[in-house]
């Protein structure tokens, strides 16, 4: 899957610079869609039904876990990406960690030579009422940044496909206003229900210690982010340390595991197991929270 993205992204950023014909061109891509296509390459748990979405998600994944703390692709564009990244913490007042700066380097890379190839988002990602007029001013004043060093003109969706991408990581605050419930209502449905195996095992747990409002929130942030810009971590998920859990947080342990075995058994969602045991993990710190303040199994 990850060795298809590659061979797309370097299908559509080299056409022009190995002067191959747009015929040519065209036809060597409808290949490589159906290749894709069978692939399962668009195959999605994500609620954002978009082939170009998808594709762009799929190829920053790729490109992410394979330069993550090694390099950066495309190094023609750091000079530009990064004065951008500096306007982007400006305009939202926000400031960017070292982590969060190779990630959000690699997202608009990719973002940015799609929109050059011509493969554009078509449809807002999120509903435009969710968006403030002081955030589409700033996205205005970002569109116009990239205008002068790209020279190409963003249109709206895009640049709410970046915003979308900023709330959803984390960048910026929010999530749960712009990915609202009426929406969105599937990841809210999830965090409704893990709280109530909580609740059922208020025999075994002091509820009224936990604040319940501080872990939904966690949680939706979670769930929201799964099922938009969802990325495979890069390390699975070993047996020890999920044992590590079972034994010095049983409780929790149990909660996080009845509902992912809820998951694992709903045909609908159709998740993995990488996928599920990726939540196991976000959910498992989430319900432990300052409890755990660095887990080392070996």
């Amino acid at each position: 899957m990850k060795d298809s993205g590659l061979v797309q992204i370097k299908l559509v950023i080299c056409r022009k610079k190995n002067y191959i014909s747009k015929t040519k061109f065209y036809a060597g891509q409808s290949e490589i869609q159906d290749i894709l296509t069978h692939s399962n390459f668009y195959k999605s748990h994500s609620l954002i039904k978009s082939t170009e979405y998808m594709t762009r998600l799929k190829v920053f994944e790729f490109f992410y876990t394979v330069f993550n703390g090694i390099a950066s692709p495309f190094p023609e564009m750091d000079v530009k990406v990064n004065n951008l990244i500096i306007n982007i913490q400006s305009q939202f007042n926000f400031v960017i960690k070292p982590v969060q700066k190779i990630k959000l380097e690699i997202f608009m890379k990719i973002w940015l030579l799609r929109f050059i190839n011509d493969c554009v988002i078509e449809e807002s990602i999120i509903p435009e009422e969710n968006i403030s007029t002081e955030t589409q001013h700033h996205l205005k004043s970002i569109g116009i940044s990239i205008n002068k060093s790209f020279n190409i003109e963003l249109p709206k969706n895009e640049l709410i496909y970046l915003y979308a991408f900023l709330v959803v990581q984390q960048y910026l605050p929010g999530v749960q206003e712009v990915f609202d419930r009426s929406h969105f209502p599937l990841p809210y449905q999830m965090t409704d229900n893990l709280i109530k195996i909580i609740y059922s095992k208020k025999e075994l747990i002091k509820v009224e210690e936990l604040d319940i409002k501080k872990i939904s929130d966690s949680l939706n942030a979670i769930n929201l982010r799964f099922f938009t810009f969802y990325v495979e971590p890069t390390s699975f998920i070993c047996f020890k340390k999920i044992e590590y859990f079972k034994k010095n947080y049983p409780v929790f342990h149990m909660i996080a595991d009845q509902f992912i075995q809820s998951l694992k058994l709903n045909k609908t969602l159709n998740l993995d197991q990488r996928e599920l045991s990726s939540l196991y993990t976000d959910y498992i710190y989430t319900l432990c929270g300052p409890r755990i303040k660095s887990v080392q199994v070996k």
